[in-house]
């Protein structure tokens, strides 16, 4: 006789007397009862097999959550069974592992099309392949092995990894654990680490304005081809709300009244629409599509993975890189820019991630959106590529800028804020505060490295890498202080020099100067530094000599005040 394995029924739903269980060699499974008394599945019987994977149980779907704790025969020592979703999706599957491996794990099966269900505690509402607008949320005490989009998974899929309850993944190969929480269609490989009611979907974030019990939200990136989107805000919008009208480039209305508090927060927005489709055509009438449609991705039930938007006729319709497989009709159409994938909310509450890879989140109400993107605090939005804001309300949007300390408004490019409150105006710039008077940047330093290379004795600007001059902003005194030094790179030759000086610039009108100080030369080259202004912005011209290659660096110290 193998060793011997015990069933018990899941949090008092019915069992089954013939589950169709299979088992290793020489294994014996019994099923515990409700009064203790121990039933025979199966003894010493060949070897069976269902969708060729050997060592597996299914039930069908009335018998859902009716196995879930196994007993070792000698010492009764208890532990629970992961429930696995049959790659058919007909049912839950329980796997009778190896008895030499210490724990089940989804390559135990002989093929990777397994979804472990729960693992350690009794669970429910868990959604493989299910849509999480739709279905989290909303309580039950049923367990569930699939959703509306499982078959948009696929047959051979690495289905979701859940632990907890009401939890929805929508796609392949995520990791679920928390309550409250789920994961969307388009966003693979998505983990939720703990926490409750955390989002990782495909999509975009925008910035709006929102009024506590007023449907009407203003949002400056909102266009024609959203009306109908699924939009959320974890804890500030009912589950399930749409876009019900739209003003483009000025708001939207949506279907519920914002629940928050007023003021400015990201919203996650999923385009879904009704589209027509006809069967084993490429060609989909749509009359919100737009030609920035064009490259995106499409899921429903009907078109097969990876099926992205090839070419489109605005306000008519788009063509499919797939054939739509279903029947000819009226269908939803789930549209969204590119795949989210590899996404991580690492505990904590009401976080989401929308659009982009790689993008990290972990606290409380924390939106990040865009590549290797992170968020770490409270009330954090990050919505640029390998940008990073660690702290409390942060607006990160400048790409691979960052935030340490509280509420930064950070827009240009590789931009650094610290401290409280702080506003960078240049690419590259790093800007400190702590607190303003009246608005945003009115009470901070800036510093700001600037470069440029000559080969002639033509004066040039140094600049950021974008090639910007230093800002000053409106209705602000700067005071500057600046160090430049300057290097020959085909020869021997330095120098270096100093200045400082302080500006004014009143209304939107041209900066003046209140003290323009002097520019003292450290060296004796015949190069030389001169100040001026332009525009909005503070010049520092060099020149160099012809025929000769210098590099010029400087470092810019501004101290400002605005009102």
């Amino acid at each position: 006789m193998g060793e011997q394995r015990f069933l018990t029924n899941w949090k008092g739903l019915p069992v089954t007397d013939d589950p169709g269980l299979v088992l290793g060699d020489d294994e014996q499974v019994y099923l515990v009862l409700p009064d203790g008394s121990r039933h025979t599945i199966a003894g010493d019987s060949p070897v069976q097999s269902v969708n060729g994977q050997t060592g597996v149980v299914v039930l069908d779907a009335a018998d859902v959550g009716a196995i879930t704790r196994i007993q070792d025969a000698t010492d009764f020592l208890s532990v629970w069974l992961p429930l696995f979703t049959d790659s058919t999706g007909t049912g839950l599957s329980v796997v009778v592992w190896n008895p030499n491996a210490p724990w089940p794990i989804a390559s135990d099966l002989a093929s990777p099309s397994a979804s472990i269900l729960s693992a350690g505690l009794a669970t429910y509402n868990l959604i493989a392949g299910g849509d999480g607008w739709a279905t989290v949320e909303a309580v039950t005490a049923a367990a569930k092995a699939k959703g509306a989009n499982a078959a948009m998974l696929g047959t051979n899929a690495v289905l979701p990894v859940m632990g907890g309850y009401d939890l929805v993944a929508g796609d392949i190969a995520s990791i679920l654990l928390g309550f409250h929480c789920w994961s969307g269609v388009g966003a693979p490989h998505a983990h939720i680490v703990g926490g409750t009611k955390n989002i990782i979907a495909a999509g975009r974030l925008d910035f709006c304005g929102v009024t506590n019990g007023s449907a009407t939200i203003t949002d400056t990136s909102i266009t024609a081809a959203d009306l109908g989107a699924r939009i959320t805000s974890p804890g500030n919008l009912v589950q399930g709300t749409y876009i019900t009208a739209v003003t483009p480039g000025v708001s939207f209305t949506a279907s519920t009244n914002w629940l928050g508090v007023s003021g400015n927060a990201p919203i996650g927005i999923v385009r879904q629409r009704s589209v027509g489709v006809i069967n084993n055509s490429t060609t989909v009438t749509d009359a919100a599509v737009v030609s920035g449609d064009n490259g995106s991705l499409v899921f429903g039930t009907g078109w097969p993975a990876g099926t992205t938007i090839t070419a489109v006729n605005a306000g008519v319709g788009f063509t499919t890189s797939n054939a739509w497989t279903g029947t000819t009709g009226t269908v939803t159409a789930i549209i969204v820019p590119a795949q989210a994938s590899y996404n991580a909310i690492h505990g904590g509450t009401q976080n989401m991630i929308f659009g982009g890879t790689a993008a990290r989140a972990s606290g409380q109400n924390n939106a990040v959106s865009g590549r290797a993107a992170s968020a770490l605090g409270e009330g954090n939005y990050v919505n640029a590529n390998d940008a990073t804001a660690i702290g409390a309300n942060h607006q990160v949007t400048g790409l691979g800028s960052t935030a340490v300390g509280s509420g930064h408004i950070i827009t240009p490019q590789y931009a650094y804020g610290i401290g409280y409150r702080a506003m960078p105006r240049n690419d590259g710039e790093l800007a400190h505060a702590d607190g303003y008077f009246a608005t945003q940047g009115d009470a901070q330093q800036r510093k700001l490295v600037l470069r440029a290379k000559t080969t002639n004795a033509t004066s040039t600007t140094l600049a950021d890498q974008t090639g910007n001059n230093p800002v000053i902003a409106a209705n602000s005194t700067c005071l500057f202080k600046l160090t430049v030094v300057a290097r020959r790179t085909d020869a021997a030759a330095d120098d270096g020099f100093t200045w400082q000086g302080i500006y004014r610039r009143t209304g939107s009108g041209a900066p003046s100067a209140i003290v323009a100080g002097t520019v003292v030369q450290l060296g004796s080259s015949s190069w030389t530094v001169t100040i001026s202004t332009g525009g909005t912005s503070l010049h520092v011209n060099v020149t160099g000599e012809s025929g000769k290659t210098i590099q010029w660096v400087g470092y810019l110290e501004v101290t400002e005040t605005v009102g």
